[in-house]
């Protein structure tokens, strides 16, 4: 999906916007059986590094607080979209994807990242779009491109304890009860102690997506708020909030990780050992 042209146009945008801040990779569609190109760019946080950075509004409007940008800057960065025949993506969810400073009087918000695609990938991608995503951590929202298709999971049935369960106050009182009542030998009390886990974390995950969803939805009524000293404290305290339920969802992808990458070590060793044996 990319021309001669096409090419040649992002090479002078990465020589221009000083590409080593940045992700530049290949993808395939897999229902279409056609490949696209994803750049990311990451502005670059030295001031004389700044001349054309993607790291720029595009408009006065879409920024709030702080001092005025610069006209030139701006026109510089709409040039360089035009040059690529990039369009913006558009957006769902808040206005402004970076914020920095607490109190209300030295506040600043601006639209500063942005999905920008050409005619063929929007072609492509007619169902295309791009989510601004609630943040906690960052003084940027992270960016969600879905092409439109479908995201389909697999579930393993394979019982295994995970990290996270323990962060949950109840997570002691669920093991005693069942192991309490459980009756038999240590195999079938642990038989019965995998069931009851199992349906425990069930409902304690329902709790939790509930209660992120919550989270997430009160603070995005928040941000979308003018900024004052009693908004600012209940945004504070949210993210405070919103973070130790990512935190307990960090652990399950470490744990994961860290799983797999025992696994692929552990191939890794059975076929230098075989190599070595023949």
């Amino acid at each position: 999906m990319e021309t001669k042209v096409d090419k040649q146009r992002m090479e002078r945008v990465r020589r221009s916007y000083d590409f080593l801040n940045g992700i530049d990779i290949e993808a395939e569609e897999e229902r279409a059986k056609e490949q696209w190109r994803f750049t990311g760019f990451y502005g670059s946080p030295y001031v004389h590094n700044k001349s054309g950075d993607f790291n720029e509004i595009m408009y006065s409007f879409e920024k709030v607080g702080g001092i005025r940008k610069e006209e030139s800057k701006m026109q510089a960065f709409r040039e360089a979209l035009e040059e690529c025949q990039l369009e913006d993506l558009g957006y769902s969810g808040v206005w402004f994807t970076w914020e920095r400073r607490n109190l209300p009087e030295t506040n600043i918000r601006e639209r500063l990242d942005r999905g920008v695609s050409n005619d063929k990938w929007r072609s492509l991608f007619p169902a295309g779009n791009v989510k601004h995503l609630t943040h906690t951590m960052s003084d940027h929202c992270p960016l969600f491109l879905n092409t439109g298709g479908e995201i389909f999971s697999k579930r393993s049935l394979k019982f295994k304890f995970e990290a996270r369960w323990l962060l949950e106050e109840t997570c002691e009182k669920a093991i005693k009860e069942s192991w309490k009542l459980g009756t038999g030998t240590v195999v079938e009390r642990l038989e019965r102690l995998q069931t009851d886990l199992m349906a425990w974390a069930s409902m304690i995950k329902i709790g939790r997506e509930r209660l992120k969803a919550r989270l997430i939805k009160h603070l995005d009524m928040l941000t979308a708020k003018e900024r004052n000293d009693n908004v600012m404290a209940k945004i504070i305290d949210t993210k405070v909030h919103l973070n130790i339920e990512i935190d307990k969802d960090e652990m399950y992808w470490e744990q994961k990780a860290r799983a797999n990458w025992l696994k692929a070590w552990d191939k890794n060793l059975t076929f230098f050992h075989r190599f070595a044996a023949s």
